[in-house]
């Protein structure tokens, strides 16, 4: 078994049958449509933790930067990935697609439990600063 079907089942015992996040697996909607239905209901440690290993089946389908690239350089295309997996209606989307600094992006991220994509922000601000773009 996959580890997203591992994640959703485990939760699955333990969301109230009567949430849409519950109705959305029972249907076997997309993990996207069940990610966004979690955060509609409050359950942020949920889709925190199947949109983190959505994420790592993605990196892990698509393979590691080029040795000569850094995060920075893909950072768009990084975030054009997680826009893609979010739901549409978060704040982390809104601002993603508002152009928004990475800072602002990394806070909203923080605040709606995207750890994983707070910890990519973070290094592409180091990789930033340490190379001194502006």
């Amino acid at each position: 078994m996959d580890v997203l079907k591992q994640i959703i089942e485990t939760y699955r015992h333990m969301i109230p049958t009567d949430c849409e996040t519950a109705r959305a697996i029972d249907r076997g909607a997309s993990v996207e449509e069940i990610c966004a239905s979690a955060t509609s209901d409050g359950l942020h440690d949920f889709a925190g933790a199947l949109f983190s290993a959505d994420i790592e089946v993605v990196q892990t389908n698509h393979g590691p930067i080029e040795a000569d690239e850094t995060l920075l350089d893909n950072i768009d295309q990084v975030l054009a990935d997680y826009e893609h997996r979010l739901p549409p209606n978060c704040e982390t989307v809104r601002l993603i697609k508002s152009g928004a600094q990475l800072e602002l992006i990394s806070e909203a991220a923080e605040a709606e439990g995207l750890h994983d994509l707070v910890a990519v922000l973070f290094e592409a601000e180091q990789e930033r600063f340490l190379g001194g773009a502006s």
